[in-house]
This record gives structure tokens, sequence and C-alpha cells, in this order.
């Protein structure tokens, strides 16, 4: 990103938490970069929290992340009839569109490390390397940086671990903020997420308490314990990242099943919504409005044999796809039929009110790249079957089938072989949290390739461009930085 973007107006942090306890989203001031030096836990807790809600925001932004990328993938009906949604339907995003996810993406990777730098300033030097607060600053950039490489196709920096715009505590750095695919992305990630790890680590084998004890939900992103848990889950997600976009194979499966190994089953970390100040978007739209449901029904005249959803129409009884159907119960819904088509609302359970949190890690995912890796790294069926099974034991679903063959993946899913069941459990398993778009990307899926549509309308829209499985550099970048300007078109680079 272009340096100038991510400054803090006036020399000064915002903080997003009272230094006497309150929520990680309500802005009550500010403090001086030249009082971090003076300030010790209390000040430092408060910029972390700050840092908390910046990973909030990429949810939050403009018309929500995970509305922007859900829009193009099977997990939703998007049913808006704005221009700008019709597009999103077919993966067509607008650059200009994007600006406010790609911005607060940069400025919630930065900002864990800027929370990183401050305890450099405010921590003694024997106290540095055991505070949880350093933990939640690596993580948070790491976190950032997944929900940019789920999303775009090509970023551009400014900043890295070892440095960069205003972080002169944590070394010095040059940067030409040239285009770097999403490998780099998941590098940047996998880097900042072994950071958190061997602190959280130090944390707590040094016995190092909770410094965060407000009674609020988000006091869980700063125990050390935790902290082990997501950090070993993000590096895990970047490492399987990076080996199915065929870097060092090898090596990055064995690193993602070692970190993904560290994880129970049942952990979960999620950032935080606040009912009155950062609601969940994915609510917003379902729920509370009419632009998205999860219907879908039967339908002999496409080439499907249906149209809408495929959880709601080929798994409506897997416990991971619970709706509501507005029709029927029109508690809490806003209406019962949505904008464009007039089709049922169906909303998420999932999601049941503006207080939802967002999933960022799950222990099921981490059995779910375990399973991955003994299928295509190793060729072992039985193990990705059994792993398959402890994820679907989990959430009460039945044992599945074990086809004996790796197969290929198809859509709609026949789920006659390992790569289609491996499809239906991430699917199933990570549905609605804006995971499939990469996993599209990055399997060459023929939800992508063979240009499918979800709504009768949006055939004509699929006849006139190509699907897209990852979005383009956005507008405010390609106005601001020369160095991304080969990158700076409507349509976004293959692979």
């Amino acid at each position: 990103m272009n340096r100038r973007e991510i400054r803090f107006a006036g020399g000064a942090l915002l903080v997003a938490a009272s230094l006497a306890g309150c929520s990680d989203t309500a802005i009550v001031g500010s403090v001086l970069d030249a009082d971090v030096a003076t300030g010790k836990e209390q000040i430092q807790l408060a910029l972390a929290r700050g840092s908390n809600s910046e990973v909030t925001d990429i949810m939050t932004v403009g018309n929500g992340y995970k509305w922007i990328v859900l829009a193009g993938t099977d997990d939703i009906l998007n049913d808006g009839t704005a221009g700008s949604e019709e597009e999103w339907s077919v993966g067509n995003w607008d650059p200009e569109t994007l600006n406010s996810i790609w911005e607060q993406g940069m400025e919630g990777s930065w900002s864990g490390l800027k929370v990183v730098n401050n305890a450099l300033d405010g921590f003694e030097p024997d106290r540095f390397p055991l505070t949880p607060i350093v933990a939640r600053g690596y993580l948070n950039a790491a976190h950032s940086e997944r929900l940019l490489g789920d999303f775009f196709c090509e970023l551009a920096y400014g900043f890295d671990h070892t440095g960069g715009l205003d972080l002169d505590n944590l070394g010095d750095s040059e940067f030409d903020n040239a285009p770097v695919g999403k490998d780099s992305t998941f590098q940047r990630m996998a880097t900042f997420a072994e950071l958190a790890v061997a602190q959280a680590e130090r944390a707590l084998a040094a016995g190092e308490p909770n410094p965060a004890n407000e009674g609020v939900l988000s006091d869980g992103h700063f125990d050390p314990e935790r902290l082990v848990y997501a950090s070993h889950a993000a590096a895990a997600q970047a490492y399987h990242a990076l080996a199915s976009l065929g870097v060092d194979e090898g090596a990055n499966w064995a690193m993602a099943v070692q970190h993904a190994a560290m994880v129970p089953t049942d952990f979960v970390e999620v950032t935080i919504h606040d009912q009155l100040v950062e609601i969940n978007e994915l609510w917003d739209i379902s729920w509370d409005n009419d632009d998205v449901t999860l219907y879908s029904e039967a339908d002999a005249g496409r080439p499907e044999g249906f149209f809408g959803v495929p959880a709601t129409f080929q798994w409506p009884t897997d416990p991971r796809v619970q709706i509501q159907d507005c029709t029927m119960n029109s508690s809490g819904c806003r209406s019962d039929e949505s904008e464009g088509e007039d089709f049922p609302m169906w909303v998420p359970l999932k999601y049941p009110d503006s207080g939802a949190d967002d999933e960022m890690v799950t222990g099921t995912e981490m059995r779910l790249i375990e399973a991955e890796e003994a299928l295509v790294n190793r060729g072992d069926l039985t193990d990705f079957y059994d792993l398959v099974d402890v994820v679907r034991t989990f959430y009460g679903a039945g044992l599945t089938a074990r086809p004996a063959v790796v197969g290929t993946m198809e859509w709609p899913n026949a789920e006659d072989d390992a790569m289609s069941i491996l499809d239906r459990e991430r699917y199933l398993t990570l549905w609605m949290e804006g995971r499939r778009l990469f996993d599209l990307h990055r399997w060459n899926h023929p939800f992508i390739t063979d240009n499918e549509g979800l709504i009768q309308r949006h055939d004509d829209l699929l006849a006139a461009t190509t699907r897209r499985s990852c979005a383009p550099i956005v507008e405010s970048e390609c106005s601001l930085n020369p160095n991304v300007q080969s990158s700076c078109s409507t349509a976004p680079p293959a692979g």
C-alpha cells in the first residue's frame, strides 16, 4: 500500500477502549505517540484493543467484507438489484468498490505491528518478550493478511515485520510497493503467525496472567493459552494456503499439519462485533434486509437441476446448514421476500443477531487441513476419511461414505470421490465464513471455470464476462501508487 494512505492524523493513535475498560469498539479518545513510552501495561492493553477493532473493521467497512466476498461464490443467493450488486454475483468487482476493504485490511495488519512497536517503547526489555499483548499484535497482523490474501489477486505493501511506515523500532525496511501475488501475502501471514506463536508460548511457559480482566468477551483475546492455539491455527492456515498454491509443497504441508495438530477441535477464534457500534454485516443484509437469501429450489430446466444455494438444496438436514424460513417464522426478519426475484427469505441461524461474531479460525478447520494433506500430499484415503469423520462427529453429522477414488471437483457436488467429499466438508464447515472464494481459486474449481450461474437473470451477465476467483488491485492504490500501474485494470491477472 502507498505509505501516505495509512498515516494517523496529528501524530496520535485512536484508542478503541477506555483506559478504565470498555468496549473494544467505542472510540473514546486518543493518545500521542510520545505518551506511549511512559505508558506501561494499561495503556499498551488499550492500544492493543484498538488493533482488535481494526481487524473487526475489515468486516464492517464499505458494503461489508463478507457480502462482497460471498456474493461471488455459492455460499449465498445475492439478490440485490443495484447494478453493482448484480455484478458482484458473478464475481465482477469494481476496483473502486473495494477501496475500503483494501485500505482497512492494510490498516488491520499495520495496527497489529504497531502494537508490537508500542510495546518495545512501553515495556522494560525483560518484560517485552513475555507479554501476551505482543502476541495479540502479531496475530492481528496475521488475521488481516489472511483476509486480504483470501480475496485479492495481488497486493502492494509499504511495510513488513522488520519495519516500514512509523515502525522504526522494528527495524529499517525499504519497499517499492510493487504488486505481489497471493503467495507473498500468505508468506507474510506465516511470518506474523510464527512470531505470535513464539511470543504466546513464552508467555504461557512463564505463567503470565491474562492482562485483560474487564469482564468483556474480548478479554479472551489476551489469554496466553488461547493465544497459543489461535496463533498455531493462523500459522496452519498460512502454510496450508502456500502449499495449495504450489509453494514448496512438501515443506509447507508439513508445517501446516504440524501447527494444526496443536489446536483442539473445539477451539474457535472470532472477531467480536458490538450490537451498538459495529454490527455483523452478514446479519444486516439477511435478517435485517432483503439483499441476501439462502433460498434454493429444484429447477429441471437448469443444467444444475436447481437454482440457489447448494448448501440448503443438497444438504438441508446437515447440522451445519441451519436457516430460518421467514415465510414460516417471521421472528427477527425484516422481510419475507428477497429484493430482486421475490425469493423466500431464508436467513442464517449462524448469524442470528447484529452482535454475532465472525469466525477467524476453528479447530474443525484444522482437522480439515490435516485431512486435505492426507489426501493430496500422501494419498492416504483412510486418514483422510477418518479426519473428515472427526469433523462430522463434532457437528453431529453422520459418518461419511468413503468412495475409494481420489477424483476431481465438480459443481454441483456429486459426492462420488474423495475430492468431492473434501469440497463438501470445507464448504459446509466454513459456510458463510468468507473462506470459499480462496478454495474455489486454489482448486481452479468448476464453479469458476465453467462460469456457472445461481439466479437465472445472472446467466446474461455471465454470457458477457467470466466469473472471477479473486479481486483486482483497488482504484485508490492505482491512483496513488505508480508502481502498480501494470496491474491496474478491470480484469485481475490469472492465478
